[in-house]
């Protein structure tokens, strides 16, 4: 386990406060322990899943964790959105 790469990064909208985690893995996606594909509304996880759309390949290679809590359902994905981007351009560089 001391060849595993891991990237924290942060992102904040208006009230809401995201934590990515992102490590080796499989392409897996988790906001607050739920998988994305099962993530309500909708409408949040398609604004969430807008970073992953980016960089294809490399989600495909990673799994990725997010934290999120305050604001609003809108404010939490957007803080989402941008803790995985910047987690995966800290990943990726």
């Amino acid at each position: 386990m001391s060849g595993m790469k891991i990237v924290q990064a942060s992102g904040r909208h208006k009230a809401a406060i995201a934590r990515a985690t992102v490590r080796d893995g499989e392409g897996r996606v988790y906001v607050n322990g739920v998988a994305l594909e099962a993530y309500q509304p909708e409408i949040a996880r398609l604004r969430i899943q807008e970073s992953l759309m980016l960089v294809p390949e490399l989600t495909k290679k990673v799994d990725i964790h997010v934290r999120v809590s305050g604001g609003g359902f809108m404010g939490q994905a957007n803080a989402a959105r941008t803790a995985i981007a910047r987690a995966l351009a800290d990943w990726s560089g």
